[in-house]
């Protein structure tokens, strides 16, 4: 029945769903007879195996009528398993397994000794000729396969072997047609297969994906200045949406249809690439793993995120409690964040002594020449750009290439993927230290 239905491309639920008008997943057995002829296993099927179809699908709770479901679940996996979305994991068998062969088929295995001897010498002399004169065998045979069925007839079967110059006796003809010939006529392919055998084209598709799954690694951006602290990377959110308010957990919300609170981990950072906060992969694992759910181990509790963000503008529930005082979020400045080491504090405090001393000696102006190269008004400029400030104020010279390197990387704020420099923090810090009133022209 598989291989009927296999060959033939049939879907048995098609012939029998109408027969179930309740939708109760039962049918009488008359009408289960009927079904099975109108499918076409009528012809080929006996009383004797009707009756063990019957007695394994009849339900016992009302006999007399048939489970057609069980049945079709039987039949139709050679397509596919039922509820295959619920196992990815499955092994599903290939389609060859439930292919018989056709009426008619003979095994060498079951020929006499005398005839398997003579068959296997026949076709060791046949496999040494092809082989010797490097004959093209397969084109001479497809010429005659009209329909295209790997099968000619005894005659044209004949024909190749006299156009390829293989010699064989009527006897031999006789076992190669007992053989290899069936219900369609003499299986040339089969014969082929043992006589000119082929290569068989190697399974590229595993190595392709290994190959694919490499080049992406390779182009994969690495991680720069990643936190693996969860109230770093809390900061870092909570200050993108103070500085750009953005309705954080609006794509969230759409992925939890039931409005369970919980999400998917991979919908979660998903979500979080689309409101833009431009995360880290470590860092989305970070979060996933804090506000992970605990019944439900691959879902994240985004409302309690979505809480611990809010809470920048306003405390949860804040009606309730009338009287609770609020202060308001203050995001720290980007460069604040930077640290340095004891050795590089030195430095820094040593270089910004030197540049206070000649800012108050000649009461320089710092900001008008950053201005001017800070057309987008955003507070930073490139490191370039502040070495050339710096020797255009003639204050390069009073810094060492290792000076340069710790200002850098005091002042230093991220705008987009590049390392900007904050001046106006630094000018601030020159003021400071010079004791100078950084607001008056």
């Amino acid at each position: 029945m598989r291989h009927h239905v296999l060959v033939n491309r049939v879907r048995t639920v098609d012939f029998i769903e109408d027969f179930d008008v309740l939708h109760s997943g039962r049918i009488s057995i008359s009408v289960f007879r009927r079904t099975l002829s109108m499918i076409g296993f009528d012809p080929e099927l006996t009383d004797a195996q009707f009756k063990a179809l019957v007695e394994c699908y009849e339900d016992p709770k009302m006999p007399g009528h048939i489970m057609w479901t069980n049945f079709t679940n039987d039949i139709d996996s050679v397509f596919t398993l039922p509820e295959l979305e619920k196992k990815p994991n499955v092994k599903v068998p290939p389609l060859e397994t439930y292919q018989l062969p056709k009426v008619g088929t003979v095994d060498a295995d079951i020929l006499d000794p005398t005839e398997r001897a003579q068959f296997e010498a026949l076709m060791c002399r046949l496999q040494e000729r092809i082989k010797h004169r490097h004959l093209e065998t397969y084109t001479v045979f497809k010429d005659f396969d009209k329909y295209n069925n790997g099968h000619v007839l005894r005659s044209q079967f004949c024909r190749c072997l006299s156009q390829l110059n293989l010699q064989a006796t009527d006897e031999e003809m006789a076992l190669l047609g007992k053989v290899f010939s069936d219900e369609l006529g003499f299986d040339y392919v089969r014969f082929l297969e043992q006589v000119d055998p082929q290569e068989k084209p190697e399974k590229k598709y595993d190595k392709l994906m290994n190959e694919l799954h490499q080049l992406n690694d390779s182009k994969r951006i690495h991680e720069q200045g990643a936190s693996d602290d969860i109230f770093c990377i809390l900061e870092k959110i909570k200050t993108k949406v103070y500085r750009k308010p953005l309705k954080i957990g609006e794509h969230m919300r759409d992925f939890d249809k039931l409005n369970s609170g919980r999400i998917l981990k991979i919908n979660f950072g998903r979500a979080l690439d689309m409101d833009g906060f431009e995360l880290q992969p470590s860092e989305v694992a970070i979060l996933e793993k804090a506000y992970a759910s605990c019944n439900y181990p691959n879902y994240v509790d985004y409302k309690l995120f979505i809480d611990e963000i809010e809470s920048v503008f306003t405390l949860e529930h804040l009606e309730k409690f009338p009287r609770a005082e609020v202060t308001q979020y203050k995001p720290p400045a980007d460069w604040t964040l930077n640290t340095l080491s004891t050795e590089e504090v030195v430095v820094y405090q040593q270089a910004l002594a030197r540049l206070a001393e000649k800012v108050r000696k000649k009461q320089l102006q710092l900001f008008p020449l950053f201005e001017d190269h800070d057309r987008l008004n955003i507070g930073s400029v490139t490191q370039s750009q502040f070495h050339r400030v710096l020797a255009g104020l003639d204050l390069e010279s009073m810094l060492s290439a290792r000076d340069l390197r710790v200002l850098w990387h005091k002042f230093q704020v991220t705008i987009g993927h590049r390392d900007d420099v904050d001046y106006i923090a630094f000018c601030d810090a020159v003021y400071d230290a010079a004791c100078m009133d950084k607001r008056l022209p």
